[in-house]
């Protein structure tokens, strides 16, 4: 998927993120690609993940990636596209400690291939073990119960044991879709609760606040051992399965997760720090998003549960 620019910030002011160890402000992410394997037998990915990345920086010499006790580095190497070499640069690298959720993975850069606005390709070969952000489900943790399941969790900081990355706030653009995704002995259901309001949802709150700037608005309903009720993320927003016996829970909780692409995702929190400021900004503003959408009979009956849930009274 391509990624906008906007991820390094004006060199006059840094933006410093405490939850994170990377040095994120000194390059542009151009594209991220992962390539992995899973082993359901031993609860284990391994691939790698390639970064096209442009240092906005002179100086730099070191890439610091965020990364996880439980990750286990294979190897490192750079290509420069324009010098068009058929062998990657094996780079050398170190991992620190840096909190109790991740560590600091630094990797020393070639200085004749590190230039400011020039593209380099760094290439991570990678094995997971059992970090937080991936949950393996047994088939009998999983609504069908005939085979296992895998998802991840990386909200708020816990991408670095999923990939090494700069695992701070970014944004990325791409053209306005909407699909959902659920086990196969739950998408019928799921597709016929939304029924394709998703799109006609983005809509109303397109009217409201602007153009959605993240172009998918998928939906995956994961068991219902899924640790939260919901979590938004741009392109792909993870919900509880269990919430389909319910059309006006539903309703509530998908309008909240929309709202947050807009509340949440593109204006956000500079820092994990001040993650509460994007809750209480996306109560604010689906105050007026539920106004909208009850004005139909189709959502009057549900109002008095928006009000009770949203705590809007």
């Amino acid at each position: 998927d391509r990624l906008s620019p906007r991820l390094h910030s004006d060199p006059r002011c840094p933006l410093v993120d405490v939850a994170s160890a990377s040095n994120f402000r000194f390059f542009q992410l151009q594209h991220f690609h992962l390539d992995l394997r899973l082993n359901f037998a031993v609860k284990e990915m391994s691939g790698w993940l390639v970064l096209d990345l442009v240092p906005v920086h002179p100086a730099v010499c070191t890439l610091v990636l965020d990364s996880h006790p439980s990750l286990l580095i294979h190897s490192i190497d750079c290509k420069v596209p324009e010098d068009r070499r058929d062998e990657p640069v094996s780079l050398t690298y170190r991992l620190d400690p840096f909190t109790e959720y991740g560590s600091s993975l630094s990797i020393s850069l070639p200085p004749d291939a590190v230039k400011p606005g020039r593209l380099i390709q760094i290439t991570v070969r990678y094995t997971t073990t059992d970090g937080p952000a991936i949950w393996w489900l047994d088939s009998e943790l999983t609504c069908g119960q005939s085979r296992p399941l895998v998802f991840t969790q990386g909200h708020s900081v816990c991408n670095r044991s999923f990939f090494p990355c700069f695992d701070t706030r970014f944004s990325r653009l791409r053209p306005i879709r909407s699909r959902v995704w659920a086990e196969p002995c739950l998408l019928p259901c799921a597709v016929k609760k939304l029924g394709g309001s998703v799109e006609r949802w983005l809509g109303v709150a397109e009217d409201l606040f602007g153009p959605y700037l993240w172009g998918r608005c998928d939906i995956v309903f994961l068991p219902p051992s899924f640790p939260i009720v919901a979590m938004e993320n741009p392109c792909l927003t993870f919900i509880i399965a269990s919430i389909l016996e319910s059309s006006e829970f539903l309703l509530i909780d998908v309008i909240h997760e929309i709202a947050h692409g807009w509340f949440g995702n593109a204006v956000t929190n500079a820092t994990w720090e001040e993650m509460w400021l994007k809750y209480c900004r996306v109560l604010l503003i689906t105050t007026e998003y539920y106004r909208v959408l009850l004005i139909t009979t189709e959502y009057c009956r549900v109002l008095s549960k928006l009000i009770i849930t949203a705590g809007l009274q």
